[in-house]
């Protein structure tokens, strides 16, 4: 799985982070993103772990056909994006 983790302080700046525990301990100060591809349950589960996450965006991050939606928790919102690109054979592909 390929995890894209940024904090973002209100001066603007942008720091790319490495470590889950590291973005959970900047969450209290800053705007962090996860961005998780292709996860698997042990995965979504230690990001769940790191943040304190509700169950219901937990059962969400692990179904593969969940509707695009904005939610918002106690601390924290919860964003499903799917994307789309065009293969060499100009099909679409998600």
């Amino acid at each position: 799985m390929v995890f894209y983790i940024v904090a973002c302080g209100k001066d603007g700046k942008l720091e790319e982070l490495k470590e889950l525990k590291q973005a959970a301990a900047l969450a209290g100060t800053k705007e962090v993103w996860v961005d998780c591809e292709n996860p698997s349950k042990e995965e979504v589960e230690e990001v769940a772990k790191a943040f304190g996450l509700h169950p219901l965006s937990v059962e969400d991050a692990l179904n593969e056909r969940q509707r695009a939606k904005l939610e918002e928790y106690e601390g924290y919102s919860y964003l499903v994006i799917h994307s789309f690109g065009l293969t060499e054979r100009w099909q679409l592909s998600n």
